[in-house]
């Protein structure tokens, strides 16, 4: 019983796309144990739920639209696809912004990089993407999987961009490295700046230091 009221009230404070289904499942199998504990165990996990229903309907504004399941080519930087690319990068943003009011920390990092992590099943050869999760996960100390991140993009055709941050992220720095990408005009074949190395303490990831991910869903 206690199990299955813990395995309920996870799924009622996540936005899935079933979770008022869920909540009114929650509502019928607590009141069929028991009516009075029922009012409590509602009541504490309402907030919780309204929450996770209010960040779903803001989540579908961009994944409603989101065009899955073909297979990653290459850009060639068309309309539609600067505009799958802007509703991915606002969904990650939007993830960041931690809609569902989360206290843990881990738990946070944890959707974001799931974000990245469905959007380069669409977005494979979109080096900016590798490159920003990469980032990320330094600004999360997480310098090692960081690393991971753009070895694995490495593998993908005109990476430049990818490959000098991964030569700047291995540079040890007195364990301060940090790395900086412009944002570069599209050309038809990559939107790729060369990285540079900025002064300690500054940048958007600091890849020489912190702990480390041993992976790219850990």
């Amino acid at each position: 019983m206690d199990n299955m009221r813990r395995v309920y009230q996870r799924a009622i404070a996540i936005p899935l796309n079933n979770v008022e289904h869920l909540w009114k499942e929650y509502d019928q199998w607590e009141n069929a144990l028991n009516r009075l504990t029922a009012k409590k165990f509602l009541a504490e996990r309402s907030p919780a739920y309204m929450t996770a229903r209010t960040a779903l309907r803001e989540m579908r504004i961009f994944t409603d639209a989101m065009v899955r399941g073909g297979v990653p080519k290459p850009p060639q930087w068309t309309d539609r696809e600067m505009y799958q690319l802007d509703l991915w990068k606002r969904y990650i943003a939007w993830e960041k912004s931690n809609p569902l009011h989360l206290d843990d920390n881990v738990a946070l990092a944890d959707r974001v990089m799931y974000a990245y992590q469905q959007a380069l099943l669409v977005l494979r050869f979109y080096p900016e993407i590798w490159y920003d999760f990469a980032n990320y996960c330094t600004e999360m100390n997480k310098p090692e999987k960081a690393i991971l991140i753009l070895k694995n993009a490495m593998e993908l055709p005109r990476a430049l961009r990818v490959r000098g941050a991964l030569r700047v992220a291995q540079v040890p720095e007195r364990g301060a490295v940090s790395i900086r990408v412009a944002a570069g005009s599209a050309d038809g074949a990559d939107r790729a700046d060369q990285p540079h190395v900025r002064g300690r303490g500054t940048g958007a990831a600091a890849a020489g230091s912190g702990g480390a991910g041993s992976g790219l869903d850990g």
